[in-house]
Parts: structure tokens; C-alpha cells; sequence
């Protein structure tokens, strides 16, 4: 027994909390996805040296006052590798991306049954591919992405299995209407 359970206290999470975190975590795919598609369109319209000078002129001070600046450094090399490889190329990874995750996310808040299984396989190709491009390149980037969709992948199947336990998307509408 650990001490909280002699205190009489309990250390589960509660559910709702869970819930409510889950829903936190949705809301910043969605934002993300928005971000990707809105990233896409800017590239689309903006020239390479357009998106270097934009680069420059948001992070170039701190590089100069701090050249180890991780942040600043990533999106100075993120604009560069921009500029100099195809823009096609980051177009339709940004919209494809985006756009899948767009749909999926969606589709999971609306609480369709079938986008918990779409969404948690994929995640997990997401995941494979976000391990594999750290082994070939690190970057804390990536580590942080990595982690937050680990999180979301088992906060989404932890919500599927809860759903599914109080009896699928028919009970989904009276768990919202309780909160």
C-alpha cells in the first residue's frame, strides 16, 4: 500500500480529468493541422528568399545575441532548407498532412466511432516515422513531437476503450451532455 492509500486519499485521475485533457490535446492537432495547411498556402505564394528574409528578420537578432539559440536556429535552418529544396515538395507534405490529420482529428471529436482506430493506426505510422527520422537525424524538435503524439495516441485509445465500455458512440452524446 503506498501512503495515499493509508491516508485514505486515492491517486487515480480521474476521468473527467482525462476527458478534459484528452479534448486539450485534439484542440492542439487541430491547430496544428490549420497551422501546416495555412504553412502550405505561405510557401505556395512566398519566394525562397522572401521566406529566409522572414526568417532572418524574426530570429536573426537572437542568433546574433545567442548562436546556440536551439529554437532560433531550427526555423533558420527549417527556411533555408526551404528555400533550397523543392517547393512542391513541402507544399503537398504541409497540405497532405495537415489535411489528414484535419480530417481525422475531426472526425474524433465528433465522436464517430470508426475515426478512433483510423486515427490511433495513424498516429502510429506517425510515430514510426518520427522515430525513424530521429535516428537518422536527431533533432529536439522532433523528440517533442514525438512525445506529444505519443500521448495523444494512448489518451485516444484510452477514450476508445471508455467509450466502448459504456457502450459505443450512443453513450459519447449523454458523456458530453453530462459535462
Amino acid at each position: 500500500m503506498n501512503n495515499a492509500n493509508l491516508a485514505g486519499g486515492s491517486t487515480a485521475i480521474p476521468e473527467a480529468s482525462i476527458h478534459r485533457f484528452f479534448e486539450f490535446t485534439l484542440l492542439l492537432k487541430l491547430l496544428h493541422s490549420v497551422l501546416e495547411i495555412a504553412g502550405a498556402g505561405l510557401v505556395a505564394f512566398l519566394s525562397p528568399g522572401t521566406i529566409v528574409a522572414i526568417a532572418t528578420f524574426l530570429v536573426g537578432g537572437e542568433l546574433v545575441e545567442e548562436p546556440n539559440d536551439a529554437f532560433a536556429s531550427f526555423l533558420m535552418h527549417q527556411a533555408t532548407a526551404l528555400a533550397t529544396s523543392s517547393k512542391t515538395s513541402a507544399i503537398f507534405f504541409l497540405v497532405s498532412h495537415g489535411a489528414i490529420k484535419l480530417i481525422l482529428v475531426a472526425a474524433v471529436m465528433a465522436g464517430l466511432p470508426l475515426a478512433y482506430p483510423v486515427f490511433i493506426a495513424a498516429l502510429s505510422l506517425l510515430i514510426g516515422y518520427q522515430t525513424y527520422s530521429l535516428m537518422v537525424a536527431y533533432s529536439w524538435w522532433m523528440v517533442v513531437l514525438a512525445v506529444f503524439d505519443v500521448a495523444v495516441l494512448f489518451l485516444t485509445w484510452h477514450e476508445y476503450r471508455t467509450l466502448m465500455r459504456l457502450g459505443g458512440a450512443k453513450q459519447l452524446s449523454s458523456r458530453r451532455a453530462q459535462e
